[in-house]
């Protein structure tokens, strides 16, 4: 109950029958058929997981299955709509008294509204509201991004400057 009043979806992956058990929130957020138990586990869990953050996901469940550890990472899954959920997984490999791991249990979040809240307060920063166009704070950093690239592969570039006297 604690779980569903935290809107937080449970799962836990078994070993070495690959045998995964979702409740019906982490089913909903991952994207996962219904029914709850399946097989082919692993394979299932991360089948909508995005092309960008698939890497990254597969290697800290590589260690807590390897090793036993915990986990917090944040990734995007493609939802059967086509659109992007943004999750918030922490799980950890359970071990059994000869130290192998023979679970992963692990929670699940919907943090899509604070990754779009994240992504306004940038947007808001580095671009001119009327316009929609880089600002000064934009520029700066892209000019430091350049410079340090240049320093490193030496390679060379200009800045261009125009002065709109008038513009309203």
């Amino acid at each position: 109950e604690a779980q569903d009043l935290a809107q937080l979806g449970r799962w836990e992956l078994t070993l070495p029958d690959n045998r995964l058990r979702a409740c019906p929130r982490a089913t909903d957020l991952l994207g996962l058929p219904d029914g709850g138990v399946a097989l082919g586990g692993y394979r299932l869990l991360r089948a909508q997981v995005s092309a960008e953050d698939r890497e990254a996901l597969r290697a800290v469940t590589r260690r807590a299955l390897r090793r036993g550890d915990t986990y917090d990472i944040r990734y995007a899954v493609r939802m059967p709509d086509g659109g992007l959920r943004h999750v918030r997984e922490r799980a950890r490999g359970v071990v059994d008294a000869m130290a192998r791991v023979r679970r992963l249990v692990g929670t699940v979040q919907d943090v899509s509204v604070q990754v779009g809240q994240v992504e306004r307060i940038r947007r808001l920063a580095l671009y001119d509201h009327l316009t929609g166009l880089p600002n000064r704070a934009q520029f700066y950093q892209v000019l430091e991004e350049t410079l340090l690239g240049a320093s490193i592969d030496g390679s060379s570039f200009c800045v261009l400057f125009i002065d709109l006297a008038g513009f309203t």
